[in-house]
């Protein structure tokens, strides 16, 4: 494929179909379009490393994780092939390593043991929460105990 040039922002960046992969060095912002057989990907060169997303040639964008910039919350598509398990991860209060809140798969919603479920509508006083311990789902509203399921 031959490459095309479309000159973007006043002539600042330039965005560029592309049939190899880039390994070489670029300016910071500078665009890529690489199409080569099924594959379909947006390069961007940002701190002098090319990174991408792919897509389908019907436009459908392909993302395993969405994250963060230091790590500590993202959401997960299927950690392992074929998996059907979307995991929602946050930092704990420690600063350290994300944690798994909670995950949607073919069975519903599941929320991690011990984490409120906010009512909608309601001050953050009002929750849901699982104890693992009694086995029971705890209604709290004004922070206190109201019901145990």
């Amino acid at each position: 494929m031959d490459f095309v040039q479309i000159i973007l922002n006043d002539g600042r960046y330039e965005m560029r179909v592309i049939s190899s992969i880039p390994d070489w060095s670029a300016n910071d912002g500078e665009f890529l379009c690489y199409a080569a057989g099924t594959a379909r990907r947006f390069y961007i060169y940002v701190n002098d490393v090319w990174t991408y997303i792919n897509f389908t040639a019907g436009g459908i964008i392909l993302l395993d994780i969405i994250q963060d910039t230091d790590g500590d919350t993202m959401i997960q598509l299927e950690e392992s092939t074929d998996e059907d398990i979307i995991r929602f991860d946050t930092g704990d209060t420690q600063g350290g390593s994300a944690g798994e809140r909670a995950t949607i798969n073919n069975e519903g919603f599941a929320v991690t043991s011990g984490l409120n479920v906010a009512l909608d509508g309601r001050d953050g006083n009002d929750y849901l929460k699982y104890n693992s311990s009694s086995e029971y789902i705890e209604v709290y509203l004004g922070g206190v105990l109201r019901m145990e399921l």
